[in-house]
């Protein structure tokens, strides 16, 4: 290309405050290797390092001087190029390699084109890739009733149109979508079928900050409101206010189908990169799920990129693993057919291994391979068929045909589904069938416990208690509560129960808040609800005994609770249900007692006699330790996580 076809690109960056990232910024455009070019950026006095990282690069034109805002330092950068292009580059964003010369080349093609974009990619805080945005033709009623909007950060304008219809100063947040709305009709747009910026996910950004859910989503939201009556309503008085919002929200149904299907056509460009993420999908779990995010996302992060798409519930923070939060749908039903929203998600995501970890999802994860090609996995927590034919709302029945129906859809979707995870041995009698089974179990994660290498000190005198997990009936919580009050009452105790978890349901915790107070044991129990994993690791390091009080159900027959190891983690011996895989567990490792959970006044009479020598309660904690460091912990399941996604991608079936 000679250098008549390399028409000057003028770069323009406004910056506040973006030090950590302006450099990579920098450094994007050089590496563009274009003969052509000027980088101007516009700095509103930062007061970090950013004007001494400036200083180091001689090719640059820069102001550091205070604005009203972004569109105010664009609008200057703009007065300021001499290029004939400009493209607006945000400050913690980067230009994609060889974007400035596939821009040129097409300049030459059709140089009539005011406006030029691309493709783009999502990348984390530190560059760590998340995933494609493909973009389609510009359509500008889909920007009118904000179905989708071209890019702004690394697109490509004419200056001449920039300089007629500058960028409006009233709008902070949403000025580039107002700019297509009031230009959009009279300029000629391009797009250019690749990947030509990378849009960096950063919390402290305002478009970030409107995906993370923060304050900075309510004035995006404003702004668009204004822009949409501008431009959408104003001239139609004669439309009532309340129709107006019917009419925008149906047509932007209607149009969000079409968009969906327009992008159908750019997904193969995408479809096989080796930088696609791991998606691990829930919408039952929350987001900061010890088995989800805890173990298997933090371990798989070490060798892919990965991405959350679950609920996060009592605003729990997981910074160092990208996620995306969703709705939680509380009604079975609703929840299943509601799931299938979820696909435009998932199909945005573009993800190589799906990983599921919900019964419900099983059709959604089905539809989502056909639509991205995407390898899947099905983590099974739970015996889904024993679990549904004892749920007590349902007629017995009733009970025995929805397990046919469920049956039936995952013999369907587990043909085509890529590996089959398993949490428990007991479950195999269930899968055996399918090709690409592991059984990972939950062992708890042993690193960076901080747990006393001294023997717990035990005072006999006051009695320190625990349950840990989801708070169910079935579960033994009234149980305990029985116990507890036992303790109290018949055997004079100073009792403490500290219960951490959320209730299977309002009315469950209602009914333990009232036995609570007629029991008169209101000082001697604290329903803590969901903690952070590390408070919840304080809190059994302080107590002295774990309860696990199950009822002695078929589905707890045949497994060990995940809960038996973190207690013993923390040296905590076990008071459990008196069942048969679980009393071999405790008498081979000497770890605790067995006990009939509805014999209260029994219980607590066992608890008592393990106080009268303290030592007996050390010296079980000291087995339970040894055995769960050295037999039962997370670094061995995961290795076999990782060769099963080895495995997968490798195509092995």
């Amino acid at each position: 290309m000679s250098m008549e076809h390399h028409p000057k690109i003028s770069i323009i960056t406004p910056s506040f405050n973006q030090g950590k990232f302006i450099a990579d910024a920098i450094e994007s455009v050089l590496v563009q290797n274009y003969p052509n070019f000027e980088h101007i950026i516009i700095d509103n006095c930062s007061t970090d390092d950013t004007v001494k990282i400036l200083r180091r690069y001689r090719h640059l034109r820069w102001l550091s001087e205070t604005d009203r805002g972004q569109s105010h330092a664009l609008n200057k950068g703009i007065k300021m190029a001499t290029g004939e292009w400009i493209v607006w580059l945000n400050a913690d964003d980067l230009l994609a390699e060889g974007a400035l010369r596939s821009y040129a080349q097409r300049i030459t093609d059709d140089p009539s084109v005011d406006v030029m974009y691309g493709h783009v990619k999502y990348i984390t805080e530190s560059g760590q890739y998340l995933h494609i945005y493909s973009q389609i033709k510009f359509r500008y009623i889909f920007i009118l009733f904000g179905v989708y909007g071209p890019p702004s950060s690394g697109t490509l304008f004419k200056k001449n149109i920039l300089t007629t219809y500058s960028l409006s100063e009233d709008y902070h947040y949403a000025m580039d979508t107002e700019w297509f709305l009031r230009c959009g009709r009279i300029i000629k747009t391009r797009l250019v079928n690749q990947i030509t910026s990378c849009f960096r996910i950063s919390y402290s950004s305002k478009t970030s900050g409107m995906i993370a859910g923060n304050s900075f989503s309510e004035k995006h939201l404003e702004e668009r409101q204004r822009y949409c009556r501008k431009y959408l309503f104003d001239r139609m008085t004669f439309i009532p206010d309340m129709m107006k919002n019917y009419i925008y929200r149906s047509v932007r149904f209607l149009l969000l189908g079409i968009y969906y299907v327009l992008k159908l056509r750019h997904i193969k460009y995408f479809m096989y990169t080796d930088q696609r993420p791991v998606v691990m999908f829930t919408t039952i779990h929350s987001a900061n799920d010890h088995r989800i995010y805890y173990k298997e996302a933090r371990s798989l992060a070490k060798k892919y990129s990965i991405i959350i798409v679950a609920p996060i519930r009592n605003k729990v923070s997981i910074a160092d693993i990208p996620h995306k939060k969703i709705s939680f749908i509380r009604y079975r039903l609703i929840r299943f057919i509601g799931n299938f929203r979820l696909i435009p998600v998932i199909y945005k995501l573009n993800p190589k291994i799906l990983h599921i970890h919900d019964p419900e999802l099983l059709p959604v994860a089905l539809l989502a391979k056909m639509v991205t090609r995407s390898k899947t996995i099905y983590d099974v927590h739970e015996n889904q068929h024993l679990d549904i034919l004892q749920k007590e709302w349902l007629p017995i029945p009733v009970r025995k045909s929805i397990l046919y129906l469920f049956k039936l859809l995952e013999n369907i979707v587990l043909k085509r589904t890529n590996g089959l995870i398993l949490a428990e041995d007991s479950y195999v009698e269930v899968y055996n069938n399918h090709m690409n089974m592991e059984i990972i179990r939950n062992y708890p994660l042993i690193k960076n416990v901080r747990v006393t290498e001294t023997r717990k000190r035990i005072n006999r005198d006051v009695v320190r208690l625990s349950y840990v997990g989801s708070v169910q009936r079935i579960r033994g919580i009234i149980e305990m509560l029985r116990v507890v009050s036992c303790l109290k009452h018949d055997y004079g105790k100073n009792v403490h129960l500290d219960v951490v978890g959320a209730f299977e349901s309002s009315s469950l915790k209602a009914e333990a808040i009232q036995l609570i107070n007629q029991l008169d044991i209101v000082d001697s129990v604290i329903l803590h609800g969901i903690l952070p994993h590390e408070t919840a690791v304080t809190l059994l390091n302080e107590t002295h005994i774990g309860f696990a009080l199950y009822h002695p159900l078929p589905t707890h027959q045949k497994i060990l609770p995940v809960k038996f190891y973190e207690y013993l983690l923390m040296k905590n011996p076990i008071v459990a249900t008196d069942i048969d895989v679980w009393r071999d567990f405790i008498y081979k490792h000497k770890c605790g007692i067995v006990t009939n959970p509805f014999h209260a006044d029994n219980t607590a009479k066992q608890i008592v006699d393990m106080y009268k020598k303290t030592d007996i309660i050390e010296t079980m904690g000291e087995n339970g330790f040894i055995a769960v460091t050295n037999e039962y912990n997370w670094n061995s399941q995961e290795k076999k996580l990782f060769s099963l996604y080895e495995k997968i991608l490798r195509g092995v079936n």
